[in-house]
């Protein structure tokens, strides 16, 4: 009785549901790829495109450097 009453408490408390870990993977590897890009055109290491007023602007990788972090807590959350 009590190995079964263990069991159910484990599995109700298991962490998030299916669907929010989805609604929270989408935006975390979206944030990740995001800012990993500002921070390639904030670094001026990515010249894409051409006419972005972002490149070499490294307030820019700054941005993009906090949008990964928060990118990678999303996913770090979702996975937990």
């Amino acid at each position: 009785m009590v190995n079964r009453r263990r069991r159910l408490k484990l599995r109700a408390g298991s962490g998030v549901c299916p669907i929010m870990k989805t609604a929270m993977m989408i935006p975390g590897v979206l944030c990740v790829l995001i800012g990993l890009l500002w921070i390639g055109q904030g670094a001026g290491a990515i010249d894409w495109p051409q006419s972005s007023f972002m490149i070499r602007q490294t307030q820019w990788a700054y941005y993009g450097a906090a949008l990964a972090a928060l990118g990678v807590a999303l996913l770090w959350h979702a996975r937990r």
